[in-house]
């Protein structure tokens, strides 16, 4: 699996190369917070806002955090009045579009948090995208029935 993320990342790079569109990108990450779990839960989910400012369509590839034993990339479907979560390999970032992390929609799946998180406290994670940057991002945790 890491194999193939790290391929589709230089592949990325190459294609972006190729293309002229090495330089850095401009992306924009606003309205980041963590869903506030009781004790003990094993994965958290993670909200934000991102806005491609870029003439370039990128891609969200994968993040991951020293909080967390993993963090996935993941969707909520809704299939037949079901809902199921699913991961996902990437997130496309449209020329001057943006795409909201929301609960019941697309999400960061936080798992195995490696200590207790209450509102109030704070977590980095780093995004890693499509043209090789890596942003490091500061998630407030936040009781989900506050509003934000």
């Amino acid at each position: 699996m890491m194999q193939r993320r790290v391929l589709l990342v230089l592949t990325m790079v190459a294609v972006l190369a190729g293309c002229g569109m090495g330089e850095r990108q401009r992306i924009v990450i606003e309205d980041t917070w963590v869903r506030e779990a009781p004790p003990g839960a094993r994965a958290l989910a993670g909200y934000m806002r991102i806005h491609n400012h870029s003439d370039a369509q990128l891609a969200l590839l994968f993040a991951n955090s020293a909080d967390f034993e993993r963090v996935e990339l993941h969707v909520t479907r809704h299939d037949n009045d079901r809902m199921r979560m699913e991961q996902v390999d990437h997130v496309a970032l449209l020329p001057g579009e943006a795409v909201e992390f929301v609960p019941g929609g697309m999400h960061l799946m936080l798992m195995g948090p490696r200590r207790e998180l209450k509102a109030g406290d704070r977590v980095r994670v780093e995004l890693t995208f499509s043209d090789g940057t890596a942003t490091d991002v500061v998630f407030p945790v936040r009781d989900a029935r506050s509003s934000r």
